[in-house]
């Protein structure tokens, strides 16, 4: 799984579309090929999406969620 930040030339702190969005990729076994995600992902939803894959529950105090419809596969802690 991967992430990166947006950037809009060498700036990146702008509210400029650019700036404020990043792909979001999830390539391996389990992985729901061709998936679009909906709603947005965001940032934060990266390590919740880890914790989610390890099966390992999130603190409550994170404002990430895991993107559980990226994977075919199901995680039971």
């Amino acid at each position: 799984m991967t992430a990166d930040h947006g950037g809009n030339g060498r700036d990146h702190g702008s509210d400029h579309i650019h700036d404020v969005t990043i792909p979001w990729i999830a390539w391996g076994r389990g992985v729901q090929p061709g998936e679009i995600i909906s709603p947005k992902v965001t940032t934060m939803d990266t390590a919740s999406t880890v914790l989610f894959l390890l099966g390992l529950d999130e603190p409550t105090s994170w404002a990430g969620v895991p993107i559980r419809t990226a994977f075919t596969l199901t995680v039971d802690n």
